[in-house]
């Protein structure tokens, strides 16, 4: 790109670690290196999702794989109700907080990063009961 321009890097990273970082002097992405492709995984309970990051995806050089909000969400079977939140627990139909970790612990072994899908700043209208 031509032009570079300053600005802060909202960083969302599985675990639900959030970080601000304002580069001084200016942002410059870095070069994805060998490993740039995403497998999306939406709807994949978190334990199938570490299989296969063992069995397909590291093996076959996969950087990243993308996943569904983990947080707790109002009761469906639909996968719109991912989108949904109720808390920010990690809890539903995917999996609990314990599986999420194993998931990305899991990834991360096997060389695969974990992108996770997420709703920021908002709660669903109703009961509030979840998952």
């Amino acid at each position: 790109m031509a032009s570079r321009t300053r600005s802060g890097v909202l960083a969302l990273t599985a675990g639900a670690a959030l970080a601000l970082t304002v580069p001084t002097g200016g942002a410059y992405a870095s070069p994805p290196g060998t490993k740039d492709v995403t497998a999306v995984r939406f709807e994949w309970k978190f334990a199938s999702v570490a299989k296969e990051c063992t069995t397909t995806l590291g093996p076959n050089g996969y950087g990243y794989v993308q996943v569904s909000p983990p947080a707790e969400h109002i009761q469906g079977s639909q996968w719109w109700t991912s989108y949904q939140p109720v808390s920010y627990r990690i809890a539903g139909r995917l999996g609990d907080a314990t599986a999420f970790k194993n998931m990305v612990d899991t990834c991360h072994a096997a060389g695969v990063k974990v992108v996770v899908d997420t709703v920021i700043n908002h709660m669903a209208a109703g009961s509030g009961t979840g998952t």
